[in-house]
């Protein structure tokens, strides 16, 4: 989860013992997490070992509990949005809080076998439709086609930009002028995705390690995609004449350095700021 910087200070390995897991008979097993996919805010994507076979499972991190979804291999998640196969062709997201699809993009006549998001940008992977791999920037629906084979596991994504891993190192792509512009090539030593080397999804950084086992980072010029608020957890009005005391969550799409709460009256049309702090990472 070291690209998930809103996860960083929780983990199911390392904070909670497992979830159970209906068996489909009426019993339950507690199952531990073998491998995590990806993360994003409150919710982990990852696999669990049933009967030999590896299932896809989505949780909350907070909550501890297994949510009703059957994800394929080719999801992901941003924020509360599990992006998956849709119809006919792309992907649809659905919004994890309410089970609803709220949002889909197309990749031509395909359905991605691998899929990315990044804030703007989502990637998509379609070797059975014998397409160039692309990536979507989802404010101006814009498709920026790669100027490589379709290959499984060797793209990483970042906000507006990509790194593939090739058989002699890396390559880094600036996606932001709407087409893939090849700005370094990079070759370390033995390269394994996700090992030695990984993509900053919030910003425009790469890091591998050499062979020294030196870090080194390398930045992708452009601006990065705005700051967005991913996942709520907030009534959609309150009455402060009923109630005292008023729990509100949010998860941001980045680290902040300060931030601020407003409410505004609904009836007089006066905005209040009611909260203020510094850093948040979550």
């Amino acid at each position: 989860m070291g690209d998930t910087a809103t996860s960083s200070s929780a983990g199911p390995p390392s904070e909670l013992p497992g979830w159970t897991v209906p068996t489909g008979d009426g019993r339950t097993d507690g199952k531990q997490p073998y491998l995590i996919k990806n993360a994003s805010g409150r919710f982990v994507f990852f696999t669990v070992p049933e009967k030999n076979t590896p299932r896809l499972l989505v949780a909350d991190i907070h909550t501890g509990k297994v949510l009703d979804f059957k994800p394929s291999s080719a999801a992901t998640l941003w924020g509360a949005t599990l992006w998956d196969h849709g119809s006919p062709y792309g992907v649809n997201g659905t919004d994890l809080r309410t089970g609803r699809v709220t949002q889909h993009q197309g990749f031509g006549v395909c359905r991605p076998s691998e899929s990315q998001v990044s804030g703007e940008w989502m990637y998509g992977l379609c070797p059975a439709a014998m397409e160039s791999p692309a990536v979507r920037h989802l404010p101006s629906h814009t498709l920026v086609s790669l100027p490589f084979a379709p290959e499984s596991g060797r793209v990483h994504l970042g906000d507006g930009s990509l790194v593939r891993r090739t058989n002699t190192g890396l390559e880094v792509y600036n996606l932001r002028s709407g087409k893939a512009v090849r700005v370094s090539g990079i070759a370390p030593e033995a390269l394994t995705y996700g090992s030695d080397w990984t993509v900053d999804r919030f910003g425009g950084r790469l890091a591998y390690t050499d062979a020294s086992r030196t870090v080194h980072l390398v930045g992708v010029t452009g601006n990065a995609s705005p700051l967005a608020a991913i996942d709520q957890d907030v009534a959609a009005t309150a009455d402060f004449r009923q109630v005292k005391t008023w729990q509100a969550r949010w998860w941001l799409s980045k680290p902040v350095s300060s931030w601020k709460l407003t409410v505004r009256n609904t009836s007089s049309g006066i905005t209040t700021v009611v909260r203020t702090g510094t850093d948040a990472r979550a």
